[in-house]
């Protein structure tokens, strides 16, 4: 943004010195002019000596003096009206080019502050995966915690196959009852959860945090793909 608004300070400047030139071009026509009045002074004077020593009628000394200043006066015309349209045409012109990249400055950065918009929240979004990560990690490299109750059907009566549900009461079966004494004192009650249930949360750990490292790695490609499209305007907005 800093490089936008020097280039827009840069832009004014330019600007500046051609209102500059353009007054100086102004002050060199006031010359003119007062050199035009001058030489028509001194055409006047010129025809004053020529009244008194020429032997012509005044009638024509008239004609002609009215001649020589109707022509004067017709160059003045011309040569103001020629300054008018180049005033008109040029000063308009290159005011409704300066006023449509203003527009476009304006378009370009509307849609940044949306796309940097965009850029914040997919930060956002990320740094939470990141945190779930860590999350993850810790919880698989520290003191073991206790896995969520699982959901066992309750078997058959028997364990002939059952017609209604298709299932044989050998598919049924708890942690508790795979192992050999399910009370509080049996050996594998009391070392904690079993190795399944261990291993399945430590596989369900992974696939979380490959599925969140993944996102990170999608969201930091949107991340490069906002930052370059800003870049590249930006660069558009500087050559221009």
């Amino acid at each position: 943004m800093t490089q936008r608004v020097d280039s827009l300070d840069a832009k004014f400047v330019t600007l500046d010195a051609k209102v500059d030139r353009l007054d100086a071009k102004a002050v060199s026509l006031d010359r003119k002019i007062d050199g035009v009045e001058s030489n028509m002074n001194k055409g006047f004077h010129g025809v004053d000596l020529r009244f008194i020593e020429s032997s012509r009628t005044t009638k024509e000394r008239f004609d002609e003096a009215k001649k020589n200043i109707q022509q004067i006066g017709s160059s003045l015309k011309a040569f103001e009206k020629n300054v008018d349209q180049r005033f008109e045409k040029n000063v308009d012109q290159r005011f409704d080019r300066l006023e449509e990249r203003f527009d476009r400055l304006e378009e370009n950065t509307n849609s940044m502050q949306g796309e940097i918009k965009t850029m914040r929240d997919e930060m956002k979004s990320m740094r939470d995966d990141i945190r779930t990560m860590m999350l993850l990690l810790q919880r698989q490299q520290g003191a073991p915690t206790q896995s969520p109750p699982r959901i066992v059907e309750h078997p058959p009566p028997s364990h002939s196959h059952d017609a209604a549900s298709g299932f044989t009461r050998s598919r049924y079966v708890s942690d508790a009852s795979q192992s050999s004494g399910a009370g509080p004192s049996s050996p594998r009650h009391r070392q904690g959860p079993s190795a399944e249930a261990i291993g399945d949360e430590a596989s369900l750990s992974a696939s979380e945090r490959e599925a969140t490292a993944h996102n990170v790695l999608r969201k930091i490609g949107r991340l490069a793909h906002y930052g370059s499209r800003i870049f590249r305007r930006t660069g558009e907005d500087s050559a221009q």
